[in-house]
């Protein structure tokens, strides 16, 4: 169930882990993946009416990308989707007569609240587990699976994730601040970090994890152009709803903000033939919902 790369290489040579049960395919990466099956979703749920008004199919799709965010140990997709689905069943149940009633309303707030906290204060590890001679063994946390992955900086140091994507935010933010008109080049990000002219070092890692330092950082103003696109994108969305007075889906309003949400999730931006297409077939829906509003008129 892999195509192989560096990654599927090294998990024959580690504990059984959340990981082993996530198929990683072409991209090596099951949070590339991830986000690739995301964005897939919200293009099925703002281009496909049919798609959009069965709450079977969007809460069956919800739970298929959350099975395998949970089981690739993909954590910030999990904790998304998990809020998600959380989220299109109190749409349902809003809808119900149950719910007229204020004080219903609460306990059913209260009630998603104290599960939102529950999925994400006290995670479940549905294994697996490794038996040895005297007990089971399972990676405590990520900081076992990076030892076993060679996660190491220059100094022998574990780095997690998260002061990894801070490095590299830092040295893109310079990047910026050096060439703010024309950015370093087209792909040169990952160049400069392979180089070593970065005043943060990221080890072995070169991928910005960050898609607007990415952009910004190589194009200069033709990155800023991308962002303000998807601004005015969602003043278009804004003036449908409060200027023309047209109905428009939940999903359209956050659509613009998932996207910049999970745009971060991955190593990298540019090399997803998904994320180019997202702002061109965004505008075609937003369009769509226009020409409806023209033919009302």
């Amino acid at each position: 169930n892999h195509f192989t790369g560096e990654l599927t290489k090294k998990l024959s040579a580690i504990a059984p882990h959340k990981i082993h049960y996530a198929p990683a395919f072409l991209y090596d990466n099951q949070n590339d993946y991830g986000v690739y099956l995301f964005v897939v979703f919200l293009f099925c749920i703002n281009y496909s009416v049919f798609f959009k008004q069965n709450l079977y199919l969007v809460l069956i799709s919800l739970f298929s990308l959350f099975l395998f965010s949970f089981t690739g140990d993909a954590r910030i997709m999990s904790y998304l989707i998990g809020v998600l689905i959380l989220f299109v069943l109190a749409q349902e149940l809003i809808k119900l007569e149950l719910l007229k009633a204020t004080k219903n309303k609460i306990v059913v707030a209260l009630a998603i609240a104290s599960s939102i906290i529950l999925i994400i204060n006290k995670p479940i590890f549905l294994g697996p587990k490794y038996q040895t001679d005297s007990s089971f063994y399972r990676m405590r946390d990520m900081q076992d699976f990076e030892k076993q992955f060679g996660g190491y900086d220059s100094i022998g140091k574990v780095e997690n994730s998260f002061v990894v994507r801070l490095k590299f935010i830092k040295n893109g933010l310079l990047m910026i601040q050096e060439n703010p008109i024309l950015g370093v080049g087209p792909g040169q990000y990952k160049t400069v970090h392979r180089l070593k002219k970065v005043k943060y070092d990221t080890g072995t890692n070169v991928s910005p994890h960050n898609f607007p330092v990415e952009i910004i950082s190589e194009y200069g103003v033709f990155g800023w152009g991308y962002i303000g696109l998807l601004g005015y994108f969602f003043y278009l969305i804004f003036q449908l709803r409060y200027k023309h007075h047209h109905e428009v889906s939940f999903w359209l309003w956050l659509s613009i903000p998932l996207f910049c949400v999970v745009s971060i999730i991955p190593s990298s931006f540019l090399y997803f033939d998904i994320m180019w297409l997202f702002a061109p077939l965004l505008y075609f829906v937003i369009r769509r919902e226009y020409l409806l509003v023209s033919v009302s008129i």
